[in-house]
């Protein structure tokens, strides 16, 4: 193995003058090489997170240098107030410009990292650094509005996972290096109480009063930000976004995202922009798309999403049983950084759980899948039959001071809550979710795209959540999540000035947009949809009162009613492909 030269902390100076600090990985010798920049939050000492979806010493190894960089006001990094995503645009072109002009570079420079530091690699990307030839994100954000709401509701868990636990501890210790060592001992001690007890902090009323923030003297001021930025589209979130801005981005882009990952439906927009906005056709026709059936971040490397395994295909570290994230990432750094000859591979590459497999396709989503409608009914029942004129609605009381849990899906909770799939067993005996079930499918239902439901509601109070999560239910009776669902009544169209309550008992036609999935539900397995009014601490609770649920500090109990008539159908609507036998 060839020597490799770690040299730590190298100062780069941004166009202010704020001097962030890197590691730099490199060849040992003077030669110039194509680099890899990788921007963090989270520490650039921490492996962990450094080396989520490519080795830095196998790349090095490859002959690049790799350079991981500390963003603005974090850890070794100068910087006031961490401002999360707001400097990377600029900070990321002229990291990338930086890079370039190192004795050790060739000039020529890619960015890749999951999650933030895919975000990292979009914002140097929409400001075009001549430098700058490829990026390869992985589970990042698109829009930051799209990743704390989702149908009206607001995304408190990952909010609070995230801005608190996450992003928090160095916010704070760094928001508290001048004053008595003492003092801030004892505010960081504060902190991790309110981490560990996290069921406690995300039951907080008003759910933006969150106790760990210090809402009197915030350490991280976004943790506020964002709780009183909820109308789509302003300029908070504008600026802190990629979305429609995907026209100035002008190099081809490897994307990688996982079904169970709550960045899904951002990475398939990156694509889906980027295939059609683009500012070259170099991008629009060689930006490539590749889905696992992943949650995220870590979870790139596992076989299973939580309680089910996909086979040792699913893994990143086996992927197809051909090669690795690292390898698959340097195949694609090669052709762009090194002129590699090109190798003849399909624009979307996605692994179908169920089958276990991975297929390419030409696009996304696939236009052969044919939408498909499987209706409630009044019996439990699930089918692409009618329901009956007259059949009788289905009813349950919701209790948000009892809400149902989250158990599984594409969550970004702390680590004692399941991801992915998950067995859905605590929840099918609850009063408060109802459960419609298919007959044994006689045989194997694929379903690969978007998922979409039609939900015909009432509800006693001034407003309501609608949950659906699609299940697959195997011969012995388990059932696991897929995909699901979720709006608010008094925010599922307006322009979110203000929630506009419902009339109480009047009965409302829902659209909910389950997002993508490849599944096969094999022969011998039934289908199932679960129906509920809450999935905490995933969702914030909706307190029935029809206003603002981030500023209410009462809950209200509610009878609920999900109709199931020829007048007045609800169902789900799958995207099946037809194989010929």
């Amino acid at each position: 193995m060839s020597r490799i030269l770690v040299e730590r902390d190298v100062p780069c100076a941004m166009r202010d003058g704020c001097m962030l600090r890197a590691n730099v990985f490199r060849p040992d010798g003077d030669g110039r090489h194509p680099v890899l920049v990788f921007r963090t939050p989270y520490d650039k000492n921490f492996a962990q997170i450094t080396f989520m979806t490519m080795d830095s010493f196998r790349a090095v190894e490859a002959g690049y240098v790799v350079v991981q960089q500390d963003v603005r006001g974090r850890f070794a990094s100068e910087g006031d107030v961490h401002a999360p995503f707001v400097d990377e645009f600029a900070d990321g072109h002229d990291t990338v410009e930086w890079a370039a002009r190192q004795p050790w570079s060739n000039g020529a420079v890619g960015v890749y990292g999951t999650s933030y530091h895919g975000f990292t690699a979009w914002a140097a990307a929409v400001e075009a650094p001549p430098a700058l030839r490829t990026i390869a994100p992985s589970q990042a954000p698109n829009a930051t509005h799209r990743v704390f709401w989702r149908g009206g509701a607001f995304q408190l868990g990952m909010h609070a996972n995230w801005s608190v636990r996450v992003i928090g501890p160095n916010a704070l210790l760094r928001a508290e290096a001048k004053s008595d060592p003492g003092e801030r001992m004892a505010a960081f001690a504060d902190l991790v109480e309110h981490m560990d007890d996290f069921a406690t902090m995300a039951s907080a009323l008003p759910p933006r009063s969150l106790p760990a923030g210090r809402p009197d003297d915030p350490f991280l001021p976004y943790i506020y930000d964002v709780f009183e930025h909820r109308a789509r589209g302003d300029d908070f979130h504008r600026q802190r976004s990629i979305e429609g801005r995907h026209a100035q981005i002008g190099v081809p882009a490897l994307i990688i995202a996982g079904w169970h990952d709550p960045l899904l439906e951002s990475d398939l927009a990156h694509f889906t922009a980027m295939r059609a906005n683009a500012a070259t056709p170099q991008a629009r026709e060689h930006t490539r798309l590749v889905v696992g059936p992943w949650v995220h971040g870590a979870g790139l490397h596992m076989s299973a999403a939580t309680e089910v395994d996909f086979g040792t295909r699913a893994s990143g570290l086996a992927m197809d049983l051909r090669e690795d994230l690292t390898t698959l990432h340097l195949r694609w750094f090669d052709r762009w950084l090194k002129g590699a000859p090109a190798e003849d591979e399909a624009p979307v590459r996605i692994f179908v759980m169920g089958r276990n497999r991975w297929q390419d396709e030409t696009e996304w989503p696939p236009a052969r899948a044919v939408a498909t409608r499987w209706h409630l009914h009044s019996d439990a029942g699930l089918s692409p039959r009618a329901p009956d004129s007259g059949a009788r609605a289905r009813t349950y009381v919701h209790d948000p001071a009892d809400p149902v849990p989250t158990i599984g899906g594409a969550t970004l909770l702390p680590l004692d809550h399941r991801r992915g799939s998950a067995s859905q067993a605590d929840l099918l005996t609850r009063p408060d979710v109802l459960v419609f079930t298919s007959e044994v499918l006689d045989q194997a239902l694929e379903v690969i795209g978007r998922v979409r439901a039609e939900l015909w509601a009432a509800t006693s109070a001034r407003d309501a959540d609608w949950v659906i999560k699609l299940c697959d239910v195997h011969p012995d009776g388990r059932t696991f999540n897929v995909c699901d669902g979720i709006v608010r009544a008094s925010l599922r169209d307006s322009s979110w000035a203000a929630p506009r309550p419902i009339q109480p008992y009047e009965p409302v036609r829902y659209e909910i947009d389950l997002l993508s999935t490849a599944m096969v539900f094999d022969a011998g397995h039934r289908l199932c949809v679960l129906v509920m009014s809450s999935d905490f601490p995933r969702y914030d609770r909706n307190p029935g009162t029809g206003e603002w649920s981030l500023d209410a500090d009462g809950l209200l109990v509610a009878a609920q009613q999900v109709f199931c008539d020829a007048q007045r159908p609800s169902f789900v609507e799958l995207p099946t492909i037809n194989r010929r036998r």
